[in-house]
């Protein structure tokens, strides 16, 4: 959990969504080459999957950003009361 705490958020945010924006031009790219569905539904199916899987990492590391600022604004509160 400290490693992900150490992480350049940006960076790894970055290079997620561009992971996610390759699988989507190769989606594209996939309908306007093939004609064959089971290759078009393969292709969706893994864009889809990416997505998916973007959104919950990136949930999950500006997560441990809220959460941080929260115990920082507790201490913050509760060091000046």
């Amino acid at each position: 959990m400290e490693h992900i705490r150490n992480l350049n958020k940006k960076v790894v945010l970055g290079s997620i969504w561009s992971f996610v924006a390759v699988s989507l031009v190769i989606l594209g790219t996939t309908f306007f080459v093939t004609e064959n569905n089971t290759v078009a539904v393969v292709a969706l199916t893994a864009a889809a999957v990416i997505t998916e899987g973007a959104i919950w990492l990136s949930a999950a590391l500006l997560g441990l950003a809220v959460v941080d600022a929260r115990k920082k604004l507790w201490g913050m509160l509760r060091g000046k009361a």
